[in-house]
Order: C-alpha cells, then structure tokens, then sequence
C-alpha cells in the first residue's frame, strides 16, 4: 500500500504554512483532518525519574523546587517564550527522562545541555558559572507518547531504535493504513528535532499544535530525542499537574562548571542537597571537591581527568 492521497494532501498543507503568521489553532485543525494516528506509547513506572536543570545567576542559589521545577510564579508565568510543546506564556514542564538506572549519567549531561551550558565570548579567561539539576522520583506511574519515527538518531540511540522496530511492528498489524501512519509519524518526528534558533520560535507551532491535540484527548506527557543532545537521551514534556501528582523531588544538586575557549568543559559537583526542611527548602552540604583544586586541575596545574 502506498500513502493515501488524503494524507499526502494534508501533510503538504502543514509543510506550506507560513508559521509566522499561522495560528496554533489553525494548525490544530489541519491536524485534525488527518483523523486517526497510530502512537507509541510507554508506561513510566514508579521506580523512574526525571532529571531537570535550570542555570543560576551570578552568586545565586535555588532553595526551594518551585524554583527549579515548572514555573508557577504568575509574575513570571507571562514571561514564558514558546518551546517544543508549550505556547508563549504557558507553563509546561520540561526534563529528561531516564529509562533505567543505566542511563542516567547521560540523561544527567543531557539536561544539563538543555539547561544551557554556555560559551563565553571571552575565550582568553576561565569562565565559571552553576546549574542547579533536581533529581524527581516518579511516584506513580503514567503513560507517555514517545516521538520514536526518527531516522537521523536511531543510530546513536539503542532505546530509541528498538521503540522504532516495535512501533513498526504494531504499524504492520494493519497493512491499509501501515504507510499512512508510519509517513505521519516521520513528519511529526521531525518537527520534534527541528533545530529553532532564539527568537525563531514560531517554528515550533506544529510540535506545539501537536500535543495539544493529544492533551485533548487526556495525554499528559510526551517525550522525544533531545535535539541539543544529539539524540542519545529522551527529553520529556509534562503537564503542572502531573508534575504535581505523580513526581517527587528526591535530590538537589549544584554544578560547577569551568570553560575556556573550545576546551572540553570541567564539571564538579559543588553542593548537594538530600534532605529537605520542613517547609520545603533545600538543606545544602558541601560535596566534597574543592573549587581551588578543581580550578588548579583544569588549569592543568594538578593531573586530572582533563
């Protein structure tokens, strides 16, 4: 079976819109026109977590998870820029979801990636700055939809190619309408790993018109290969009030990161927090590496991993 025309049609419609001046809502019902759509979904069960950074301010430090987890503030709610799946002034939460114990180290770098590790313009100095990375322990577990149709990363990501052969599989159960699911799936995919330059964000419309469609039909969350990560690890979206419901903030700690020029960055942990006051605050303790040897280790001065 080939892609029914109506498919084709309908998809070509989303591809010539001018995002600039097309609304979400608009976009919703092109969306809707394709009629049913084939998902890979998975359950994240209650010994998963999600891992979320944010970038400190100079001589600043977060002390308490609405700082580091979605935004809530009302003040600043109106702030908010368009991402990959919430429109300009809505609070979603973004993290990284980890599937096994054995992938957090990446989803670990990964956030902090998504977080922002910056370069300076500066490259003649050693510039230092923090990120402040919350570790939630998923306490109930819920569905996620997974972006899995994406060609460009499957081979640097083992998980994500062995959701795409199953997806496949179960596409394959139903062979009149396997070419017009699998056709769908890619395009949505790639609009999930589009790179979108700061101040583009309009390109994002689609991935945005995307999950609302879904979130009206009682999805929550919806992950996809982290496009600043290269595909390795999994970023996932997630509604307040599942954040609320289902995630428990288990672990605070604060990055520091040392850069200079094109060199590889030098990571340390500076503070970790495993206890929390009764009113919520972070209980900080120092992590045990020193900043002066640290700094001394990416100088070169002392042997390092470096």
């Amino acid at each position: 079976m080939a892609v029914s025309k109506h498919i084709k049609e309908t998809i070509d419609e989303l591809k010539k819109l001018d995002l600039k001046i097309s609304t979400v809502e608009e976009i919703k019902q092109i969306i809707n026109k394709i009629g049913g759509i084939a998902l890979f979904g998975i359950e994240v069960n209650s010994k998963g977590m999600v891992l979320r950074a944010r970038p400190n301010k100079e001589d600043e430090y977060y002390y308490y998870e609405k700082d580091i987890s979605y935004i809530s503030d009302e003040d600043k709610i109106d702030k908010i820029e368009s991402g990959r799946t919430n429109r300009k002034g809505e609070a979603l939460f973004y993290g990284c979801l980890p599937q096994s114990p054995e992938e957090e180290d990446d989803h670990q770098v990964t956030s902090m990636i998504e977080a922002g590790i910056k370069e300076d313009e500066d490259k003649s100095k050693i510039h230092s700055y923090n990120l402040t990375q919350g570790k939630w322990r998923i306490t109930k577990s819920f569905s996620v939809v997974v972006m899995v149709h994406n060609e460009d990363y499957i081979k640097k990501n083992d998980k994500l190619a062995s959701m795409q052969a199953a997806y496949k599989n179960f596409v394959n159960e139903d062979p009149d309408k396997k070419d017009d699911y699998l056709f769908v799936s890619s395009f949505m995919a790639k609009e999930y790993s589009k790179v979108v330059p700061d101040g583009h964000e309009y390109q994002y419309k689609i991935s945005i018109a995307f999950f609302e469609v879904l979130r009206e039909f009682g999805i929550k969350a919806i992950a996809y290969p982290s496009v600043k990560g290269e595909g390795t690890a999994f970023n996932i979206a997630m509604e307040s009030e599942l954040v609320d419901n289902n995630l428990k903030l288990e672990k605070v700690a604060v990055w520091t990161i040392l850069m200079q020029g094109v060199r590889t960055p030098l990571i340390y942990g500076s503070l970790v927090c495993l206890d929390f006051n009764e009113d919520g605050k972070f209980i900080y303790q120092e992590s045990g590496e020193s900043p002066s040897v640290m700094r001394k280790v990416f100088e070169g001065k002392i042997k390092g991993t470096q």
